[in-house]
């Protein structure tokens, strides 16, 4: 039973890094777990490479896809028309296609490990900035996204775009991973750690000042209250009857909504209301 256990703990851990990068991005609110998302397959690439190391990534992929996309298969569904019989292996399809980035990430992440002496923090950075960058995608998407509504990580986005970010989860996983490798060997962190961790330091303080400095701009300039009203309403929709109708009343609701949270003083002042 053990042995059993020994051969499938790879995919396992897989399969659990999968599961922590979807439940990182939005709606799900558990985006600190992104900083550790990658540590699970990272640590079943131990001892794999080449094809070994590609399909852990890929079921990795499929995990994290198909957790993060189940919607394609509504999407078919409404503006397809298709059954859903259909639309699921279609999804599917899609989703294991998508996961092939996190199999090219193994199988570039392994050769860098076992043919350069990079460290594996700095190579994983350099393979996740290539992949994100040159593979194509229906739907763009970004490792950044589970940082999407947390200032001190995405600031740096102002220079590096949403890649920059991802490059930043990468570091904080391969630190961190570096550091659980050298204690499960229970030999001394290397020194150069201290390097993606300066980095991690200065990054997150740059972004706290900026974001202080661009408040302090703010407060010294004219500024105006804009509420954006544009309610969810579904292509098929507007061919029902009484379609005009719904439109305007959903918009009147949600403009309400926006002058309750002006009185509650919950934002500070409210102009202007765009429809």
């Amino acid at each position: 039973m053990n042995q059993r256990l020994r051969k499938a703990s790879p995919y396992i851990l897989a399969i659990l890094s999968g599961v922590i990068w979807f439940l990182s991005c939005p709606p799900y609110p558990f985006y600190p777990a992104a900083w550790v998302a990658m540590i699970p397959l990272l640590w079943a690439l131990r001892d794999r490479r080449g094809k070994s190391a590609f399909l852990l990534g890929w079921l990795t992929g499929i995990a994290a896809m198909m957790g993060g996309f189940p919607w394609i298969t509504d999407l078919i569904v409404k503006f397809g028309k298709m059954p859903t019989l259909v639309a699921f292996p279609i999804t599917v399809l899609y989703n294991s296609y998508q996961a092939l980035l996190f199999g090219l990430f193994a199988l570039m992440f392994t050769w860098f490990r076992d043919n350069t002496r990079l460290p594996k923090w700095l190579g994983g950075v350099l393979v996740i900035v290539v992949v994100e960058y040159f593979f194509p995608l229906i739907f763009p998407w970004y490792f950044a996204i589970t940082q999407a509504f947390v200032p001190w990580a995405i600031q740096i986005a102002e220079f590096t775009g949403p890649i920059g970010v991802s490059a930043l989860l990468l570091m904080g996983n391969g630190l961190l991973f570096q550091l659980l490798e050298s204690g499960a060997a229970k030999r001394r962190p290397s020194v150069a750690l201290l390097i993606p961790a300066l980095i991690l330091v200065a990054v997150i303080g740059w972004s706290v000042y900026r974001r202080a400095q661009v408040a302090r701009e703010s407060r010294d300039r004219f500024s105006i209250g804009i509420a954006m009203v544009q309610p969810n309403i579904g292509i098929p929709i507007e061919r029902q009857r009484w379609f005009g109708v719904k439109q305007i009343l959903s918009h009147q609701r949600m403009s309400q909504f926006a002058e309750e949270l002006r009185d509650r003083k919950e934002i500070p002042r409210l102009d202007l209301i765009v429809w």
